[in-house]
């Protein structure tokens, strides 16, 4: 879904990427991060994602620590993947490659909820939400 808006002052268009979080060993999805791609892979500085509680309480801490003023798409699934394995000793949980939402339905909330319930899952995800960068939320 594209959105017009500005960033460093300069007017861009925005495009919701999806990256979908799996689980490899059990061969399931297990979670999904939603951003807005600014241009040429790069990101606004909110991640939206619903994952499994255990996840969710160790995937946005990771986002949370960027000091970047901004980072693209690779960096963050390098970085949070990376993370995952060492920190956290989680090696069956991968971070596939984005893919474009398309969507004409602005409330962002309801889409979600209803693209989570689409994926038939037979847990719930919760939604968490991380800001990076120094600039305090």
């Amino acid at each position: 879904m594209e959105s017009s808006s500005s960033w460093s002052g300069v007017e861009t268009n925005m495009t919701e990427k999806v990256i979908t979080v799996y689980d490899t060993k059990n061969k399931q999805i297990v979670g999904i991060i939603i951003v807005e791609e600014i241009e040429f892979g790069y990101i606004t500085d909110k991640v939206v994602a619903y994952l499994k509680p255990p996840l969710k309480s160790a995937i946005l801490p990771i986002i949370q620590t960027f000091t970047q003023k901004s980072i693209n798409i690779p960096f963050l699934i390098k970085t949070v993947s990376n993370a995952l394995k060492t920190a956290y000793s989680t090696k069956n949980i991968s971070l596939l490659e984005p893919y474009t939402l398309e969507s004409d339905n602005k409330n962002k909330s309801s889409r979600n909820k209803r693209m989570i319930e689409q994926l038939n899952l037979p847990y719930p995800l919760e939604r968490g939400c991380a800001y990076y960068g120094k600039k305090n939320h």
